[in-house]
């Protein structure tokens, strides 16, 4: 028995040990490997900051159609309602136009004496029974009757309120049986197409931005989209200096404020179906590439 544990305690003696330093050594071969992951990523970051410009404060465009009254009168029919999608020539509303068609059949009977009298002065020049001046009255009258004519005519082809784009129906201001009167307002059509995207860039940035370089667009409401576009143009004017009161900066309590410059983006197709008029984006625009 003494001769069996002996043996053992032998083959313990040989056994190797664990390395002192092994832990140390993991420890150190991992902070090595953060270390240079940190360095990369810093790298990486420092190359997209210096090709990259990028903004929250920037919204989706696009140009909205307001429809107003060509004429006053009565509202006999509403076509179409809020949110609704219509295309360009669609009738949207209908005037009463029946006191209309009375004041054409009247003007038309006007017309039609005016053009008979104007021929039949026609004949009478040619025989110097009639004065020249008797003529050309004839013909001024002529002339008068019908444009007269013509404006009535006008006046029941604005009776019928017409589309002005493709789109889509984002407000309605008029009910049937409602008066209204010329320049009142009764829809606003949005188009769903040819969106573009306002950027306010920081002076400190907008001075390396040029139209024609690529943009990325990312909406608050679609994170896992991105949507491309081109820069179009940059406004010589800060947004402050637009607003309905700009700044006054000869005060004794001055403070130096970065100014923003408006960049219009215009998007692709391919964000049609997506983006809304009023969206919040987040805009990068690529300024070099490396």
């Amino acid at each position: 028995m003494n001769n069996n544990a002996d043996n053992i305690s032998k083959i313990d003696d040989y056994r190797p040990t664990p390395s002192k330093f092994s832990k140390r050594q993991l420890y150190g071969g991992l902070s090595a490997i953060l270390t240079m992951a940190i360095l990369l990523l810093s790298y990486k970051w420092y190359i997209y900051n210096e090709t990259h410009l990028s903004t929250d404060n920037a919204y989706v465009e696009n140009d909205l159609y307001p429809v107003n009254s060509r004429i006053m009168g009565y509202v006999r029919a509403v076509n179409i309602q809020e949110n609704s999608k219509v295309k360009k020539g669609d009738v949207l509303a209908e005037f009463d136009d029946k006191d209309l068609n009375l004041e054409l059949s009247y003007k038309k009977a006007k017309m039609e004496k005016a053009e008979i009298d104007f021929h039949r002065a026609e004949t009478l020049i040619k025989t110097h029974t009639i004065s020249e001046m008797e003529f050309e009255n004839a013909r001024a009258n002529y002339n008068a009757q019908h444009t007269d004519y013509d404006a009535t005519m006008l006046k029941i082809e604005f009776a019928k309120v017409l589309s002005p784009a493709d789109g889509v129906i984002a407000k309605k201001n008029i009910q049937i049986g409602q008066f209204v009167q010329p320049g009142q307002s009764l829809f606003v059509v949005v188009p769903t197409t040819n969106a573009w995207v306002k950027a306010n860039y920081k002076e400190t940035q907008v001075g390396k931005i040029k139209p024609g370089m690529k943009a990325e667009i990312i909406a608050d409401a679609l994170p896992g989209h991105k949507f491309t576009g081109v820069v179009e143009s940059i406004s010589p004017s800060s947004g402050s200096k637009l607003s309905l009161l700009p700044p006054e900066n000869a005060t004794g309590n001055f403070t130096k404020i970065v100014q923003r410059f408006p960049v219009i983006i215009r998007l692709d197709g391919k964000s049609d179906d997506y983006l809304r008029t009023g969206m919040s984006v987040n805009s990068t625009i690529l300024i070099e590439e490396k």
